[in-house]
């Protein structure tokens, strides 16, 4: 069972959302896998990780938070997102 499960409105063109996506957590020392229908990522953070999988339809994307610090709520990971992509 995910840790944090929700689903987001895509605003922008699918491909420049993946590319956001891959240029911001590799950028921050991630590792990203994905493409326009869905994906995994993962980041440290605080000697931490942040991981889970996201999968694209129309104009939504579900993020699927698997593993992430007790410390960090799921609306602060959902509050992130949604003022940075």
């Amino acid at each position: 069972m995910a840790a944090c499960n929700f689903t987001l409105p895509i605003t922008v063109p699918v491909s420049d959302l993946v590319k956001t996506l891959l240029t911001k957590i590799e950028g921050q020392g991630g590792k990203f896998n994905g493409n326009e229908t869905g994906g995994t990522f993962g980041i440290s953070l605080l000697g931490s990780t942040i991981g889970g999988t996201y999968s694209i339809e129309g104009t939504q994307i579900t993020i699927e938070i698997n593993e992430k610090p007790f410390f960090i709520s799921c609306d602060q990971i959902k509050g992130y997102l949604l003022n940075n992509l």
